[in-house]
């Protein structure tokens, strides 16, 4: 059945050998859910539109090229980064997970999917190490949190005139208000949301687009716990 399922994903290009890992992917997560709680989606229709369509439909709006760095704050049982680095082998993807069980997951995949182009990182994002500042080309966010909160996390990670592609749900107007201070303190823009629906559920989905105009001033990012109770 998952191979019929993955028919809803042809708009994106992917190889044989593309779905032929996310099929193992899929089943993996399977397999190991219980263990490590990735997901509560597990019907295979609902997993490949809510999980492998929604990481891909970002390729409806970018490409990413060879030999890039892109880092993804959060991923969990690995979406968006692991579906695009399956498509991206010549990109790097850096994920960075605060939970050591799901990045021992994390690393399992890039094992059994033989991924040598992702890199998983077990740390608070805004412990990582001073040689990622200004570091990636990149960054994705999937459901983590409010973008005010994850701008200031992510932003000073990219380089100048890189780009943050935050995935957001029909709430990302007033989370756009809300970070107008932020990504203004960050020098950051927003440069467009680019909108998608998911098919058969016909759920609209956004993605928000933020350029990295000029460098970050060092004292950002803040702890984690400044950053909630006092936002830019």
């Amino acid at each position: 059945m998952i191979i019929k399922d993955l028919d809803l994903l042809n708009v994106f290009n992917l190889s044989d050998d593309d779905k032929e890992k996310l099929i193992t992917f899929y089943n993996f997560v399977i397999e190991e859910n219980k263990k490590y709680n990735l997901t509560a989606i597990l019907n295979e229709e609902d997993f490949i539109i809510k999980h492998f369509y929604d990481s891909y439909s970002l390729i409806l709006y970018k490409e990413f090229e060879d030999n890039t760095n892109v880092v993804d704050l959060g991923p969990g049982a690995g979406f968006p980064s692991i579906p695009l680095a399956i498509k991206y082998p010549n990109v790097s993807f850096y994920l960075v997970e605060t939970n050591k069980k799901k990045c021992l997951f994390l690393s399992l995949v890039k094992e059994k999917l033989n991924l040598n182009n992702i890199y998983v990182i077990n740390s608070r994002f805004e412990e990582l190490d001073d040689k990622y500042h200004n570091y990636f080309d990149y960054a994705i966010t999937r459901a983590v949190s409010e973008l005010r909160i994850i701008s200031e996390l992510i932003l000073p990670f990219i380089k100048i005139n890189g780009t943050f592609f935050a995935y957001k749900g029909i709430s990302y107007k007033e989370e756009e208000i809300k970070a107008k201070n932020t990504l203004k303190a960050l020098n950051s823009s927003i440069n467009l949301e680019f909108k998608y629906t998911l098919p058969l559920i016909n759920q609209d989905r956004y993605i928000v687009v933020i350029t990295k105009n000029n460098k970050t001033d060092k004292k950002y990012p803040r702890s984690y716990s400044t950053i909630l109770n006092k936002p830019l």
